[in-house]
């Protein structure tokens, strides 16, 4: 499953871990996979930036096939140490090579994306999956961008199995994390203007370090 959001912000890192481990206390061996390979939020949760990961597979077609972690069924896939272009790693063969071998290790695979209006990756890495996850935030829905978006997924055959609403208690109840993206600049650039939302404050992950087998 890939877990899309049209913003930054949305909470969709948190939502990505917090089903991960869900499905893991089902007992599922579940694998999360930090697709997000410009601003690498689940390597970062796991402590797991030096390590190995989804884009030295595909820059090497060797397959990594994640490290476990100390939550119970639990294995994460971080973003990799590999410094090329994302946009010249995200190809159909290389994700194909990268993600077969998964699929017959794991039997459930969640996988965090880029906001879709950042960049298409999400659209790219979405179309290994079986299906995507729309997160949206009410202090930061649009509406219309919302469905536009969840058109493009259609467009490239990407089934939307459902939307999760985040944070819907109220923004003074906090639910997210400082994530990092801008709306104009940065590793990004810019696709429209948007409200800019107040950035939600940091708060302490109670994961656990990943740990090689």
């Amino acid at each position: 499953m890939a877990i899309v959001s049209a913003w930054p912000g949305d909470g969709k890192s948190m939502v990505c871990t917090n089903l991960a481990v869900l499905l893991g206390q089902l007992h599922l061996k579940v694998l999360l996979i930090d697709g997000d390979l410009r601003r690498p939020t689940i390597s970062r949760v796991f402590s797991a930036q030096d390590k190995l990961g989804l884009t030295d597979s595909l820059d090497q077609g060797a397959p990594q096939l994640g490290y476990k972690t100390k939550i119970t069924n639990l294995y994460v896939l971080p973003r990799g140490i590999c410094a090329i272009n994302p946009a010249n790693l995200l190809t159909p063969d290389r994700l194909q090579r990268a993600f077969q071998p998964l699929r017959d290790q794991y039997d459930a695979i969640i996988m965090d994306t880029p906001p879709m209006s950042a960049c298409s990756d999400a659209l790219l890495l979405g179309g290994t999956s079986d299906g995507a996850f729309m997160v949206v935030s009410p202090q930061g829905w649009d509406g219309e961008v919302e469905a536009r978006y969840s058109r493009q997924l259609s467009d490239h055959e990407i089934p939307l199995i459902g939307v999760v609403l985040n944070g819907a208690r109220g923004a003074e109840q906090g639910y997210g994390y400082g994530y990092g993206y801008g709306y104009g600049a940065g590793a990004y650039g810019s696709e429209g203007k948007r409200k800019p939302v107040a950035t939600r404050s940091a708060r302490k992950w109670p994961w656990t370090r990943p740990d090689e087998e």
